[in-house]
């Protein structure tokens, strides 16, 4: 009997961060097996149906490599009929590929549990959807009447009522499906369309089970004058809201927030006006307790209530269908399990090596023990080659070569790119010049002290160093300059940009570290941790300096203090934690909570600073905003609170990788937003070629005048 190691490892999910598929060029951990839709991060119904298009496209590149010669019952199998697995479908059948689709239920099933009448809008505007699939805003109805159309129209094979219950690898490179009912289809490739939406939250309270509770609202008809508790504060619950209002129900919505930021701009409209009618009751910061007979108790500010619900609606969101993907063996992102675990400690190792063989001879015991087994073989390096030159020569190789992927990744996403294209660039020149050739090989020429000009680049607090060691009045006062007046200046117009452009780490992390930003813990818990170090950091580093300077400068020797602050704060958290953090953690864990010059450049752009991201009133809460975000920061939540971000109220850096991903063109750190710049543009082309029409016909009208003067 062989033993699991699962059973001694539960399965944990990381603390405070997201977990999606994992996904690599459409394709899931699971070679064969392709991801699509919501499910694969794509929530919107025009931006599912594109995503599918190129998953499609991706699974006949893997079937023409693979060239699997098994004889199957289909080439493609697609678990799921929405408007992704649909739209998958129709591209294998352009590309005459035999293909089966299984739908647990009906086709568009998650369109068909929406509330009736209710409103399918076509966001974004202007994107490349395929024509049959291309719609414009309408009813729930009419959306379906258009993909039936399209379902008839192609002849797709689709067979409805029959759920993926398992998925096994043959011999010979195909996959079996296994359906619920017992039923068995193999082919070369399976794409997985199933979306998120069929799997709702729930309370997990007591009477969550009784009959008069429902988690879908599939009609608004048969309500009238019935007692309705809806719970949460979404676009589904506030839509829910209004329709059973507009037919006449009794409608009180229990919200644990303090209001509906979360809905649309135009509901939450809807809805107020409801409200101050009093046609719509509300209980906000409250929270569901227990589900009674025809009744619900809530905890409300001022205590325990209870009241009358004939019929309650949980509508808290979706949950990912976690079950079916273990079912699949699909990996998912942030799941640690032994061989996560093992890579991890392995992680830490070899950036500890790494960092040690850079810091040799610093005087730190322990930074030096991995390489002293070595014996004199790092002794033996020529005089003019040191290991802080290999290392900044990796660094530099790693930004540059980890970058330019990066650059074409943010080109790609069509938002933003010349800001980004600028970013990069500008991070490559930084580590490249400023903070390897030139201080290693150029400034050592004219002065042996060239190591004090990072403090000049980073300056203190994060280079701690500046003023130790009897430094001369030059690098004093330049050093000086850099922290109480360059920096300031530079915060004045652009907040915390140096830990997103210039800084050393900041390129590392924003070049090696850019695939796994989304891996950022987010959450109250990890902001309240990340307020409460900034203190505790910046006290110490300044404390520390203070003591030092006054006390134990003359002497030229390191004290304790000084010695563990080097150790901890510039070895550990910056170089080992900091960086072997990147693949578990996500880019910016250093820079979020241990970073002492990103702490004060905090604090004095919350003063004082002009920087901000300004969102419109279009989002439409797809999140993609905050999953990419590297700080951590509840971005959506901003937008849907029509609210700026600043370093006020956020740790921002201003990467804007958020305003490059979302596809409403909702945010922007300019003066105008994105849309609204190539709206401009447009505008001014066509008054310069109003303009040039204008001049052309002028010299040709003064041709005609001197030609009819000559003929004279």
């Amino acid at each position: 009997m062989s033993i699991q190691s699962r059973a001694f490892l539960p399965t944990l999910t990381g603390w405070g961060q997201e977990h999606r598929p994992v996904t690599t060029a459409h394709q899931s951990s699971r070679p064969g097996v392709f991801l699509c839709g919501d499910l694969a991060g794509e929530p919107l119904l025009k931006t599912s149906i594109i995503d599918a298009v190129k998953t499609a496209q991706a699974a006949e590149n893997y079937l023409t490599q693979r060239n699997i010669q098994a004889d199957t019952d289909f080439d493609v199998i697609i678990c799921g009929a929405g408007g992704a697995g649909i739209a998958a479908a129709l591209e294998f059948k352009k590309a005459k590929l035999n293909c089966l689709i299984l739908e647990k239920g009906k086709v568009a099933q998650t369109i068909r549990d929406f509330p009736d009448e209710k409103i399918i809008f076509a966001r974004p505007q202007n994107l490349p959807i395929p024509d049959e699939l291309n719609f414009d805003d309408c009813t729930k109805e009419e959306y379906l009447e258009q993909i039936n159309k399209v379902v008839v129209q192609a002849k797709l094979n689709i067979e409805e009522n029959c759920e993926i219950a398992g998925l096994q690898d043959s011999p010979n490179g195909a996959l079996s499906v296994t359906t619920a009912t017992g039923k068995q289809y193999t082919a070369k490739a399976v794409i997985i369309a199933t979306g998120r939406q069929g799997n709702p939250q729930t309370l997990n309270i007591m009477g969550e089970d009784l009959s008069h509770v429902h988690h879908k609202l599939l009609t608004p008809h048969g309500y009238a004058g019935n007692n309705i508790t809806i719970i949460g504060g979404g676009n589904s619950a506030v839509e829910a809201a209004i329709t059973l209002s507009d037919n006449d129900a009794k409608v009180t919505i229990v919200y644990r927030k303090d209001s509906f930021f979360r809905a649309s701009h135009e509901n939450r409209a809807r809805l107020e006006k409801l409200i101050s009618s009093e046609k719509v009751k509300t209980r906000l910061n409250s929270t569901p307790e227990k589900i009674i007979q025809n009744g619900i108790e809530i905890k409300t500010p001022d205590g325990s209530e209870t009241f009358a619900a004939d019929e309650i609606f949980i509508l808290i969101g979706s949950a990912p269908p976690d079950k079916l993907l273990n079912t699949l063996d699909i990996q998912i992102e942030n799941r640690w399990s032994w061989q996560r675990i093992t890579a991890f400690i392995g992680s830490i190792a070899a950036i500890w090596l790494f960092y040690s063989f850079s810091k040799w001879k610093s005087g730190i015991t322990i930074q030096e023990f991995p390489w002293s087994l070595l014996g004199s073989a790092v002794e033996r390096l020529p005089a003019a080659i040191q290991p802080g030159h290999i290392k900044g020569l990796i660094y530099s190789l790693a930004v540059v070569g980890f970058g330019i992927p990066a650059i074409l990744r943010w080109r790609k996403a069509g938002r933003h790119k010349k800001y980004q294209t600028a970013r990069y660039i500008t991070m490559f020149i930084s580590q490249l010049f400023l903070l390897f050739v030139f201080p290693e090989f150029i400034l050592t020429l004219i002065t042996p002290n060239a190591w004090r000009f990072y403090g000049v680049m980073m300056p203190f607090p994060l280079v701690y160093e500046t003023f130790f060691y009897q430094p001369s009045l030059f690098w004093i006062i330049a050093c000086a300059t850099a922290m109480l007046v360059i920096l300031p200046i530079f915060i004045y117009w652009h907040g915390k940009r140096l830990c997103s452009w210039i800084c050393g780490c900041g390129c590392l992390a924003e070049t090696v570290g850019d695939r796994f930003r989304h891996y950022a813990p987010h959450g109250n818990k990890s902001r309240k941790i990340e307020n409460y170090l900034l203190w505790v950091v910046l006290i110490w580093a300044f404390l520390s300096a203070a003591a030092y300077i006054l006390f134990d400068g003359a002497t030229g020797t390191k004290p304790v203090y000084v010695t563990a602050y080097l150790l901890i704060i510039d070895f550990i958290l910056a170089s080992v934690i900091g960086v072997s953090f990147y693949f578990f953690f996500g880019n910016r864990i250093w820079c979020r909570y241990f970073c002492p010059l990103a702490h004060y450049m905090r604090l004095l752009s919350a003063i004082y600073s002009k920087f901000r991201i300004k969102p419109a009133d279009r989002c439409i809460a797809c999140g993609e905003c905050s999953r990419y975000c590297q700080m951590g920061i509840d971005v959506m939540q901003f937008a849907l609170k029509e609210e700026e971000i600043n370093n006020k109220n956020s740790s921002c850096i201003g990467c804007d990788i958020c305003v490059s991903v979302c596809p409403m063109d909702n945010l922007t750190s300019g003066k105008i937003f994105p849309d609204q710049a190539r709206e401009d543009k447009k505008v001014r082309r066509k008054q310069r070629r109003v303009r040039q029409e204008a001049r052309r016909g002028k010299r040709k009208a003064r041709k005609e005048t001197r030609k009819k003067g000559k003929e004279k």
